[in-house]
């Protein structure tokens, strides 16, 4: 169910439940923990043609194959943030990217602190994506306030080669942000 926020009017998804806390030492120790996160996200050339008409890109290169190729790329590309399609639920198993690993975290308090992409080869049209995401890192600041988990999701091609490493660092704060506005990092 969604609602929507009274003050900052952004959509807001509603638990059922609260999430199980897990310690700081609990999550350390789900360092490395491994699961399959996203099946069948295939890099369809309407999507990237789309994708480039909405961005007012008019290079060729989102819609021309030989200009692609010309470009040096191996036919026509994704964007070079496509795979965050993989947050749809229909690509989603185990829960999708952000969810599959219990951290444990109230989701009400979380932040994207951060997100970067490493592109190993570059997905073209016509490649379908598996991505398996890890619990990369965990780490806290100000005293336990905060607790930052790095999540890493590298996506793979039909042949296993791996295309796309995503890392993302999710920040909970143990109380809402409004309660945290003037407080310094000490």
């Amino acid at each position: 169910m969604t609602t929507t926020d009274k003050y900052l009017r952004i959509p807001r998804f509603e638990y059922d439940s609260m999430p199980s806390y897990r310690s700081l030492e609990s999550l350390r120790d789900a360092i490395g923990t491994t699961v399959r996160t996203v099946e069948g996200l295939s890099i369809d050339a309407g999507k990237v043609a789309e994708y480039a008409a909405a961005t007012r890109d008019e290079t060729p290169l989102f819609v021309d194959e030989d200009a692609a190729t010309t470009m040096g790329f191996d036919g026509i590309p994704a964007s070079l943030i496509h795979t965050m399609t993989a947050l749809y639920d229909h690509y989603h198993v185990n829960g999708g990217p952000l969810h599959a690993i219990d951290l444990g975290m109230d989701r009400r308090y979380w932040v994207l602190g951060e997100q970067e992409y490493e592109y190993h080869r570059h997905p073209i049209v016509g490649d379908v994506l598996t991505g398996e995401t890890t619990l990369a890192d965990v780490y806290s600041k100000r005293d336990g306030e905060m607790t930052f988990a790095v999540l890493e999701t590298n996506y793979v091609d039909e042949t296993g080669a791996l295309l796309v490493t995503e890392r993302r660092t999710m920040i909970e704060t143990r109380r809402a942000a409004d309660e945290n506005r003037g407080k310094t990092d000490e």
